[in-house]
């Protein structure tokens, strides 16, 4: 995750004041005690948003983090999000300690990830880190009437969350901590005959643990997908600061 020294980062926001919007914390609800919704109102007119773009925030005097909406709407000015909050990282203390009223600043949105739209079929993977990022593409995939499948690696306590979100996920794992290539597996088991008849108008979204997205990357390639058509973003990985 980003992190500069506090005189850097004070630079690089008075040069990038234009990309910078000021927003309210205007509604928190909590899914679950780990699973947070915060929904922020600003002036984003100017902000351009691809679904699966992610937006940045300065969480203290030195760091950032990258958080990926589930609702981003520059004409109405809202901007919501999912946060998943496993207590072991600043991005979560800072999570935690957000209010009704709090004023942040919100930079992006903007990343070279996202959705692609000459593509026909859409995969999607990820975990309780990727909750917003599926949301997003889900809405804009219906509006598009493209066909699509969500893969979700939960732990079992929360594997209710998709459908408390309304995210209808069409297959849950199990979350192997230990053995990401069982994951990889399991997944290539759920989406083969798609792939087998239609791979090559397929793209595949592959985020949320390092271990689980290199290997399904992994399974793909070895099965003969292109890595053009793999988009890989990892949001956190066990014993480094994420989250």
């Amino acid at each position: 995750m980003p992190k500069l020294p506090k005189w850097l980062a004070d630079a690089s926001e008075q040069l990038l004041s234009k990309h910078i919007h000021p927003a309210i914390v205007t509604e928190i609800s909590y899914i679950h005690p780990q699973l947070k919704k915060i929904q922020f109102k600003g002036d984003f007119l100017n902000a351009k948003f691809t679904a699966g773009n992610a937006i940045k925030v300065r969480i203290n005097t030195t760091d950032y983090r990258n958080y990926t909406p589930s609702v981003f709407d520059p004409e109405k000015g809202i901007c919501e999000a999912y946060f998943y909050l496993h207590g072991k990282g600043p991005g979560s203390e800072w999570i935690n300690r957000l209010n009704p009223g709090d004023t942040i600043n919100i930079m992006g949105p903007g990343g070279r990830f996202g959705y692609q739209k000459e593509s026909k079929y859409h995969i999607l993977f990820g975990d309780e880190t990727s909750l917003g990022l599926h949301l997003n593409l889900k809405d804009r995939l219906n509006r598009d009437e493209k066909e699509y499948l969500s893969v979700l690696e939960l732990d079992k306590e929360h594997q209710n969350w998709a459908n408390t979100i309304g995210l209808n996920t069409s297959f849950i794992l199990d979350k192997h901590l230990e053995n990401a290539e069982q994951t990889a597996i399991q997944f290539w088991q759920h989406i083969e005959d798609l792939c087998t008849s239609h791979w090559k108008d397929c793209t595949f979204y592959l985020t949320g643990k390092e271990s689980s997205v290199l290997a399904i990357r992994k399974k793909l390639k070895s099965n003969g997908i292109m890595g053009k058509q793999i988009q890989t973003q990892v949001y956190w990985s066990p014993g480094k600061i994420g989250l």
